[in-house]
């Protein structure tokens, strides 16, 4: 029977991709409307590092390609073999691409279809300062 054989985890560097995450986050709830609405003081939100937080999308990445690049690396082949490393990534991103293409692509049919039979109805942003 063979023994499973574990990987190495990097506690240090998922710690700060799931912070790097999670600034990324507030950073969109920090601009959205219902939050100003919900909290009308917005003491804690006009921080800079809240408004600013953005910039841990460019963290996020470079640590996620490092972690992924290093297990790669300690996997089982002990060598880095970049064809391998592009069949197992392709095969693991790919199918999710193909499912939200059709997705998208079957409701936007629909929706066409809808407007076709009249069934389905786009109101216009009509402004208060048109005439009639």
């Amino acid at each position: 029977m063979l023994a499973h054989q574990t990987k190495a985890h990097y506690v240090p560097l998922d710690s700060v991709r799931g912070l790097a995450a999670l600034c990324v986050v507030v950073h969109h709830f920090v601009g959205s409307d219902p939050l100003a609405a919900a909290l009308p003081h917005r003491a804690w939100i006009d921080v800079a590092f809240f408004h600013n937080s953005w910039l841990f999308v460019d963290l996020f990445f470079v640590l996620s390609g490092i972690v992924i690049s290093m297990s790669y690396v300690q996997s089982e082949f002990s060598e880095f073999d970049f064809k391998t490393f592009t069949l197992r990534r392709i095969a693991r991103i790919y199918p999710l691409h193909i499912v939200m293409l059709f997705a998208f692509l079957a409701f936007r049919l629909m929706r066409l279809t809808l407007t076709e039979l009249d069934l389905l109805h786009f109101s216009t942003n009509e402004t208060a300062d048109s005439p009639g």
